[in-house]
């Protein structure tokens, strides 16, 4: 790898956050200043995580995924009239789900380079099944999916069998479906026709269609016991915003009206009328993508979703060229981590996903996911530090 691949791999997050503080600023002062200390704070964790070797960081995730994970049975015990996901500490609230996502990384790269990929398969479902279900009992359901993603993904990567991963898919799909009863039945029909194209065995195929049919009976159970109101709404907000309009889809709505409100580029600095005016809730967290598409317009927001998919393709093209398993199959997690955080936020901007509150990396006020993502990329820089010719 050439010395320039590195800086241009480390040149894109740091650019990455001046929209963030720039449309910080713009919102609120206090929120400019406050989110520069945690920037700052954040570049020291970035520098402390490159510092540290690699055989000790292996370690080091271990014990964080240890301290991550009773840190979120403690925050499942804490007395909360909504959603259990901080831990207040005076003036700053600590959300323990953030740092579990870079252990868990860890955990699964150190499990993949250390096992053959399909003797580590069902240790990393567990590694990863763990902070998926404390973070869905809080609930959190966005931030429980984004484990699910990146186990099933690394899992990929590290060349697991594609039996497990096709299993896991159709169950997420059958769970889908399951509301339409044609459209399972044909879906159904789709699998047994996608098994015998990849040529997996009939033992194989009567399991995954056994399994998808539980799945789907069980599903209308889930949605009505185990989710709670206000997700629900989420979910059939997501399709039919302006018959929310009031309620929980509004969020939504303002949304599409600040971005297709900035035109081209935009309005101006703090010109923006939406959150100037608070149409838009949450415009420094969930919508800081609508706010920055308001005041700075399509040319912004183009600008930032080619600054993430450049910087995503490229390290995963780079991966292969590190010296490691683990350096590779972290450079991995880290990389599916931002990826589906940015996708998932954006998504949600645009109105082509569901809202679940997850942050848009290095932009998003907040210190608990910018300290997260310092450490993420402070292991990342120094296994592609290692890799220059």
């Amino acid at each position: 790898m050439k010395k320039s691949d590195f800086w241009q791999i480390v040149a894109v997050p740091a650019v990455l956050v001046l929209p963030g503080l720039l449309e910080l600023y713009s919102i609120n002062p206090v929120l400019f200043y406050r989110q520069l200390l945690w920037v700052a704070i954040a570049t020291v964790v970035l520098i402390a995580a490159y510092l540290v070797p690699e055989d000790y960081m292996k370690n080091i995730g271990v014990l964080l995924y240890v301290l991550s994970v009773i840190l979120l049975l403690i925050v499942l015990g804490l007395p909360a009239h909504g959603p259990k996901r901080w831990i207040n500490l005076g003036s700053f609230k600590f959300q323990p789900s953030e740092p579990a996502k870079f252990a868990t990384i860890v955990v699964l790269a150190r499990l993949f380079d250390r096992r053959r990929p399909d003797t580590a398969f069902w240790r990393a479902v567990v590694a990863a099944f763990i902070p998926f279900a404390l973070t869905l009992i809080e609930p959190d359901l966005g931030t429980s999916v984004v484990f699910v993603f990146i186990g099933f993904a690394m899992a990929y990567l590290a060349g697991v069998r594609t039996e497990p991963l096709f299993a896991a898919v159709v169950l997420f799909l059958s769970a889908l479906f399951s509301f339409v009863p044609i459209g399972y039945l044909i879906f159904v029909l789709l699998v047994v026709a996608a098994t015998r194209i990849l040529r997996y065995s009939m033992p194989f195929t009567f399991y995954i269609v056994f399994a998808s049919i539980i799945v789907a009976l069980l599903t209308p159970v889930v949605w009505e016991k185990g989710l709670h109101d206000y997700q629900r709404k989420r979910i059939i907000a997501f399709f039919q915003p302006e018959k929310f309009e009031k309620d929980i889809g509004w969020q939504t709505v303002q949304a599409h009206i600040a971005l297709g409100s900035g035109g081209f580029t935009g309005k101006g600095f703090r010109r923006g009328t939406q959150k100037g005016l608070a149409f838009l809730p949450a415009a420094h967290t969930d919508f800081i993508f609508s706010s920055i598409g308001e005041e700075f317009g399509f040319l912004a927001c183009s600008l930032i979703v080619i600054l993430f998919a450049w910087w995503i393709i490229k390290v995963m093209l780079l991966a292969g060229t590190l010296k490691t398993g683990f350096a590779r199959l972290f450079a991995y997690g880290v990389a599916l981590s931002i990826y589906f955080h940015a996708f998932v936020n954006i998504g949600a901007n645009l109105g082509l996903l569901p809202v679940v509150g997850l942050p848009l990396p290095l932009i998003t006020y907040g210190g608990s996911h910018l300290l997260t993502e310092g450490a993420m990329l402070g292991v990342l820089f120094r296994g592609f530090k290692n890799a220059i010719e």
